[in-house]
């Protein structure tokens, strides 16, 4: 048996820092969801940084690579760099470029979560809530699509912000569970000894 489990506090930290890190989250998150001009640019810059890191070192890598003809590999890790580098010095229009992608991803899951539903139609109870889910995605796509390019400037970071809520909630409430569920077997173990 380890150490910890035989100090009150060390049995604990684990789901603490589980709490902790979940009000982090969820502290980050309100501040993207009040602040989501902000957020978008942050999150805009970082991919960007990302991109320039990620696309430079491919191409230099590929490029010193002696193993195959890796040319179009090169190309495209350096086209990868050139479109980082153009939204970082351009961050609304890697916010719009980033917009449309989340559009068509909206537009592509929600005409595929409906055609689902209707292959699942005969003989399958739950189709309803696909083809429901598939009509929200798609009316949420051609929402933000009438709003754009005005919408780029604040989509990302409300979502960004309202995953980060949503997952610090998740995390502190699996912590406190958690906690909940340990204290109940310390009481069952000492009911037991006595």
């Amino acid at each position: 048996m380890d150490k910890t489990t035989l100090r009150p506090e060390g049995r604990h930290a684990p789901l603490q820092r589980l709490s902790g890190i979940g009000i982090a989250f969820a502290i980050l998150g309100l501040i993207a969801m009040i602040l989501p001009a902000i957020a978008t640019t942050t999150l805009v810059t970082l991919l960007a940084a990302a991109m320039v890191f990620w696309g430079g070192l491919g191409a230099l890598m590929s490029y010193k690579s002696a193993i195959l003809d890796t040319r179009i590999v090169t190309l495209a890790f350096a086209l990868v760099a050139v479109v980082g580098l153009l939204f970082l010095v351009f961050p609304g229009l890697g916010a719009e470029v980033l917009t449309l992608m989340v559009v068509a991803s909206l537009l592509l899951e929600g005409i595929y979560s409906i055609l689902s539903s209707l292959s699942l139609k005969v003989g399958h109870a739950g189709w309803i809530w696909m083809f429901a889910s598939g009509a929200v995605a798609l009316i949420v796509g051609f929402l933000i699509l009438l709003g754009w390019p005005d919408t780029a400037s604040w989509l990302l970071g409300l979502g960004l912000g309202f995953n980060f809520l949503t997952t610090g909630v998740a995390l502190i409430l699996l912590g406190r569970a958690r906690q909940s569920k340990q204290r109940t077997r310390l009481q069952f173990g000492r009911r037991g000894q006595n």
